[in-house]
């Protein structure tokens, strides 16, 4: 679903016809973690998004469908308007699984998603800067995970076409 992230990008593809570049501007690890663990917490739709440039991607994650939005930019003075409207039989487990699976299996690239090299820094303080922030962003993120994966395994089990979750 998520592409291993490359210097603030990764591609978002929830289906084969539709693949969308998410930029730097949008920090999808802590806020698309943050998101699912509301919905699986609340058992409630939630949306995750992101920004293209240009352009911006809205899913909105329901309880066996995820719906996806792409709105293009117009310039300044033109309409805005969406381009992709379409829906994916894909359920918020499900997607809480691809977005746990895809996030930890590429973790280090995700706390790294937007921060440069602590090598690029000028001096040792900047690094020691750096390098702070990359160890709190791990921990962080690892605790999402770790709550997430949690509510997984706590919702999976009631969560079938056959069984009702409320």
């Amino acid at each position: 679903m998520l592409s291993k992230p490359d210097y603030g990008w990764s591609e978002f593809q929830i289906c084969d016809d539709h693949a969308y570049s998410l930029s730097y501007l949008t920090d999808v690890a802590y806020e698309w973690l943050d998101q699912a663990i509301h919905g699986l917490q609340t058992l409630a739709p939630f949306a995750v998004h992101g920004y293209c440039e240009p352009g911006r991607m809205v899913c909105l994650v329901s309880y066996y469908t995820c719906y996806v939005v792409f709105e293009a930019d117009g310039g300044w003075g033109e309409k805005n308007d969406y381009k992709d409207l379409f829906g994916v039989d894909l359920s918020m487990i499900d997607f809480c699984r691809a977005l746990y699976h895809d996030i930890s299996s590429d973790l280090e690239e995700w706390v790294r998603w937007d921060l440069h090299d602590p090598a690029d820094d000028d001096d040792d303080e900047e690094a020691q800067e750096t390098r702070a922030m990359i160890i709190e962003r791990r921990n962080e993120i690892s605790e999402k995970l770790e709550q997430l994966r949690n509510l997984i395994q706590e919702n999976e089990v009631s969560w079938t076409p056959h069984h009702c979750f409320f």
